[in-house]
């Protein structure tokens, strides 16, 4: 584990949100975005709904030489899955060895024998970028579960590294986005239920780690995509951008 304070922790209990917002000195939108991102309730949901809550572990804050393990033991079993010729028990028995060795480094409280590429994505690879990207959040964030009244909104927005704004709903990039999201998006569906998505705010953002959109503007193949991520994981994508996925696989979100 890493020196510091999980943002499980350091991060803003629920009885804070409101009083940091009040005595942030940013643009209140773009306050109210930082205290989604800088409250432990995101963090805290992500690790719970992947089975990595263990009390006791502090999953938010590993270190990079435990990550880099991880990293290597993903990226080596997805290189003999590529060559393997072995079938059933034989190949059985190497999915049972690789979720052994797997949930001896990222501790599970729901580990399971993995058995084909979809769960290698949804229980091994998804999980371990979020734990990644939590643990960026808890480096970035700290402490501020004490007092609010010195603004640690402003200060985390400034570590950061980038620029946040909220669009105008009456601009043309605003407009061009709900044409775009009325277009292509199609409801998912679950069982009987069908899931929507509605727009609440629209946020223009440049980060010191990626092009500046002067530079994006110039290039000549660009295209609009939507990518979707976890509330937990945006921390990280703003400090450091949108990095490639951490193998490639053969399912939808990490065919590279």
């Amino acid at each position: 584990m890493d020196d510091g304070v999980e943002v499980r922790h350091g991060g803003l209990a629920m009885r804070q949100l409101g009083v940091a917002v009040t005595h942030c000195k940013l643009e209140p939108m773009v306050a109210n975005f930082m205290k989604v991102l800088c409250s432990q309730e995101i963090y805290r949901y992500a690790l719970m709904e992947m089975g990595l809550d263990a009390p006791e572990l502090p999953m938010g804050m590993l270190s990079n030489v435990h990550l880099d393990r991880c990293k290597e033991l993903l990226l080596e079993f997805t290189k003999t899955l590529k060559s393997m010729k072995e079938t059933g028990q034989k190949a059985k028995a190497v999915w049972t060895d690789f979720s052994n060795r797997w949930f001896t480094l990222m501790h599970s409280t729901r580990p399971l024998i993995f058995r084909d590429y979809q769960e290698l994505a949804d229980y091994v690879a998804a999980p371990f970028e979020t734990v990644q990207d939590i643990t960026v959040a808890s480096h970035l964030i700290g402490d501020i579960s004490g007092a609010t009244l010195d603004d640690p909104l402003s200060d985390r927005y400034k570590k950061l590294g980038c620029s946040i704004s909220a669009l105008n709903k009456d601009s043309d990039d605003y407009k061009m986005i709900l044409n775009y999201l009325e277009k292509t998006y199609e409801p998912v569906k679950v069982a009987d239920i069908e899931y929507e998505v509605s727009v609440e705010n629209i946020f223009a953002v440049e980060s010191s780690a990626d092009p500046s959109l002067d530079e994006m503007k110039k290039l000549p193949n660009k295209v609009l995509i939507w990518c979707g991520t976890r509330s937990s994981n945006l921390l990280r994508h703003l400090h450091k951008g949108f990095l490639p996925a951490v193998c490639s696989l053969p399912v939808p979100g990490y065919m590279v």
